[in-house]
C-alpha cells in the first residue's frame, strides 16, 4: 500500500521533471540571433544581460535564452529574451513585445548602457 503511494508520487515528480526539461530545451534549441554580430558586440550584450536586477527575471533567463534581433551601427543592438517554453520575458512585466537596447563601448566590452523599449 505504501509502495503504491511512493510509486505514484515518483511518477508525478518524474512527469514534472520531464515537462520542465522540455520547457527549458525549447528556447535553448530554437532561439538564434537574427542578425550577424561581431564577437565583441556579442560579449557586450551578454554582459548587459547578466545585470538584470530582478531575481525572477534572472532565473527565467537562466532557463531561457536571448537573441539579438537588430543592430544599429557597430556598437548598438536590440535584444529579445525568451524564458521557459519560449515565452517572451516581457510577459512577466506585462510588456510582451519588450526589447532591450544596448549601447556598447567597443574599447571595453564590459562598459555598456541599456534602455528598455
Amino acid at each position: 500500500m505504501i509502495y503504491v503511494k511512493y510509486k505514484t508520487l515518483l511518477m508525478i515528480l518524474l512527469g514534472i521533471f520531464i515537462f520542465v526539461g522540455i520547457g527549458i530545451a525549447i528556447p535553448k534549441l530554437t532561439v538564434y540571433d537574427t542578425v550577424p554580430v561581431s564577437a565583441q558586440l556579442k560579449r557586450c550584450t551578454d554582459s548587459a544581460i547578466d545585470h538584470f536586477d530582478n531575481p525572477i527575471e534572472r532565473i527565467a533567463l537562466m532557463l531561457g535564452k536571448s537573441r539579438i534581433v537588430e543592430t544599429q551601427g557597430p556598437a548598438e543592438a536590440m535584444i529579445e529574451f525568451y524564458t521557459i517554453f519560449r515565452i517572451p520575458l516581457g510577459v512577466l512585466r506585462g510588456q510582451p513585445d519588450m526589447k532591450l537596447g544596448v549601447f556598447c563601448n567597443m574599447i571595453d566590452p564590459d562598459d555598456w548602457s541599456a534602455s528598455s523599449k
